[in-house]
């Protein structure tokens, strides 16, 4: 009997020493197990984050070169997608949020991954440990060509004029850096525009011949402007030659008060001294559709025989590279030199010149950006009708500070780009 007691007394305490080290070991356990959940959380927030940065750089890259937020989301899915590959085979991932700014051309994504805890159920009581990340860019170019095209028609004289000239000022400042990777063009036009030295080039002949002598000086400059292009070529940017030469002048243009274009460069005090330059006199027409059609010559890499080296379009096509135009226009497109005819037989007035031009432009991946200055309904529908996106490219402006916060808007959105903090 004592024996049979003792037995079990000896199980009791066996049973409770056995219960003790339980409760002893289960929180060193619960510890280890809890340390080693840390360090697998730790680790995957380090591949998130590297993950989430690179899909957002690929994404914002692709916003700022194409400006299209769904394609742009897709390319940074894939990215994304791929380096989340690599993490452990019982990972979770999603991307939870992707947004994109259009004033300041930044994107933004939000993920989130999971892991199973070591033991099922954490101290937390979740079976799962979750970390997340986020991160903004702004998207990145390598290098820019922009042609900017600006108002100098009789309604802008005196003050509206000078604003402008603060604003494209500025703009210039904001873009153009001393590696040369952003250059500008600028294209001022009235009734027309004014080619200066470039003239002859363009119209096919010497300036010794019959036909030129409205410039009286024979050196090319201010003496003449030329009319729009006319023939098959009118609304593309074929190389001149035969057949796809430009309008010669005639008796409204042999006199041309219209400050000489500019072609592409990267130096800022030729530039601003070309701004500086720009006039308005009054009564002067609206030519706006010559502007457009110059400012594309001068970012064509079809027209680079006729500029000089420095001044060489980039090629169409190339991921890295942008293409962007910036059209400002006061009022209506009032003033043509020839009813171009149209598919139909139709004669084409200047606003639907313009129209024409903007869509081939765009057919080319040519961004476009457009600015109503207090303008006409009629000038700020045309203006709609030639962004790339009304929402996001197209500017109302009516005082002088909406004019300068248009420039600057654009401005940022070119600016070089990596991840914000």
């Amino acid at each position: 009997m004592k024996t049979t007691l003792l037995c079990r007394f000896r199980r009791a305490r066996r049973g409770q020493v056995a219960v003790l080290m339980a409760f002893a070991v289960l929180p060193l356990m619960l510890a280890a197990g809890f340390s080693i959940d840390f360090a697998r959380q730790v680790t995957l927030k380090k591949r998130l984050e590297s993950a989430v940065d690179a899909a957002t750089l690929s994404g914002a890259k692709h916003f700022a070169k194409n400006q299209a937020f769904g394609r742009s989301v897709t390319v940074a899915h894939r990215t994304f997608a791929i380096n989340a590959a690599n993490f452990d085979e019982d990972t979770r991932c999603r991307i939870k949020r992707t947004a994109a700014n259009y004033v300041d051309n930044s994107f933004q994504i939000r993920a989130e991954c999971s892991i199973p805890t070591m033991f099922g159920i954490s101290i937390t009581g979740k079976d799962r440990l979750k970390v997340s990340s986020r991160a903004l860019a702004r998207g990145a170019h390598t290098s820019l060509d922009l042609a900017l095209i600006m108002d100098n028609s009789g309604t802008m004289h005196g003050a509206p004029l000078a604003t402008l000239q603060t604003a494209a000022g500025i703009l210039v400042n904001q873009l153009v850096t001393p590696d040369g990777s952003v250059r500008i063009s600028l294209i001022p036009y009235q009734e027309t525009v004014n080619p200066g030295a470039y003239g002859f080039d363009v119209l096919g002949f010497e300036t010794t011949d019959p036909d030129s002598i409205v410039d009286r000086e024979r050196d090319g400059r201010n003496l003449f402007c030329l009319t729009e292009r006319l023939g098959e070529e009118a609304f593309t940017d074929a190389e001149p030659g035969v057949d796809a030469y430009l309008g010669a002048p005639n008796s409204l243009t042999d006199g041309c008060d219209t400050t000489e274009f500019m072609p592409l460069t990267s130096n800022v005090e030729d530039l601003i001294d070309r701004i500086e330059l720009m006039t308005a006199p009054t009564g002067a027409g609206t030519a706006g559709h010559m502007g457009i059609a110059w400012g594309w010559y001068t970012i064509s890499p079809n027209w680079s025989d006729v500029w000089p080296e420095e001044s060489a379009p980039l090629e169409y096509g190339n991921p890295d590279h942008l293409k962007v135009m910036v059209i400002m226009t006061d009022g209506t497109f009032n003033y043509w030199n020839w009813l171009i005819p149209g598919g139909s037989g139709a004669a084409v007035s200047g606003p639907d010149q313009a129209r024409n031009l903007c869509a081939a432009m765009k057919a080319e991946g040519i961004i476009i950006f457009t600015i109503a200055f207090d303008a006409t309904p009629e000038a700020e529908g045309l203006m709609r009708e030639c962004a790339t996106t009304e929402d996001a490219h197209y500017f109302e402006a009516d005082d002088t500070d909406a004019l300068q916060d248009a420039f600057l808007s654009i401005g940022r959105r070119f600016k070089g780009t990596a991840l914000a903090e």
